[in-house]
């Protein structure tokens, strides 16, 4: 049985949004926009926003697709189309701010537990307040999943032969230390995804050599970070939401034209 005093601390919601990362800060805008009858919070666990961006440290850390299509479709993207974290950083901040969602955002808050109840159609969850350890206890009709798919708290290490004794260092790009140094340091990056393509350019400027170890190939296209349609608009002095709109029209057609050209001609594309 619940005790009066432990149910008078549970606050209720309409709907619920897990993670204050892009996809929870533009669920946060969307449910204000278009439901602005519906209560809402969102828990972060985190000491502020920005998810996977705030996560991650490692050098060169920059977007792996273009802002126009990664960034909102509300808020104009100004900059060149691949970014760094610390640029979609402020883009996050000024749509919370412009948007005023920071009142609806709780950071350090960590959700222990998630239960549905089918008798009383809500979801009831146990959050630990990370600053005081307090115990809070959510309602919600609505739990809506933005967590993302990294595991912020530790990232996954494989392990294999010899780890125990290799005299090199054994960095995982999620728990990049502040102060590593890796100047005049021989690199080996292991995968060839998105963090492999941010890093190995990086290392480079420093390391005395990086080697790519990699299971399977990873295709590129080799080009500036510009966007020659958005340059022109800018010049020909478009208003920036027409010009966001359109080159991300554009660049989700190209890439929907590349990604079946990929399927229906894959030795051509490739």
């Amino acid at each position: 049985m619940t005790r009066p005093e432990a149910a008078a601390r549970t606050e209720h919601f309409d709907v619920l949004i897990v993670g204050a990362g892009i996809s929870g800060i533009g669920s946060a805008y969307h449910l204000k926009e278009q439901c602005p009858d519906k209560s809402f919070v969102v828990l972060e666990a985190q000491g502020g926003f920005g998810g996977t961006w705030r996560t991650h440290t490692y050098p060169g850390i920059r977007s792996d697709s273009d802002l126009f299509t990664f960034g909102y479709r509300f808020k104009p993207w100004m900059s060149a189309p691949i970014a760094t974290s610390a640029e979609i950083l402020s883009y996050m901040g000024e749509v919370i701010e412009e948007n005023h969602l920071g009142q609806h955002i709780r950071y350090n808050h960590h959700i222990d537990h998630a239960s549905w109840s089918s008798e009383e159609k809500r979801w009831t969850l146990r959050v630990t307040r990370s600053e005081t350890g307090e115990t809070l206890h959510f309602t919600a009709n609505f739990l809506w999943m933005c967590q993302g798919y990294f595991d912020h708290a530790k990232g996954y290490m494989p392990e294999w032969d010899g780890m125990d004794t290799f005299k090199g260092d054994i960095v995982h790009s999620q728990n990049w230390p502040d102060d590593y140094d890796y100047t005049g340091k021989r690199i080996i990056v292991i995968g060839s995804g998105a963090t492999a393509a941010t890093v190995v350019p990086a290392f480079a400027q420093k390391a005395a050599h990086v080697s790519l170890l990699q299971r399977s190939p990873t295709y590129f296209f080799a080009g500036q970070n510009t966007n020659e349609l958005a340059d022109l608009l800018r010049a020909i002095e478009i208003d920036p939401m027409t010009i966001h709109d359109i080159v991300r029209k554009a660049a989700l057609y190209n890439q929907l034209q590349i990604n079946n050209r990929s399927k229906e001609e894959p030795d051509v594309v490739k």
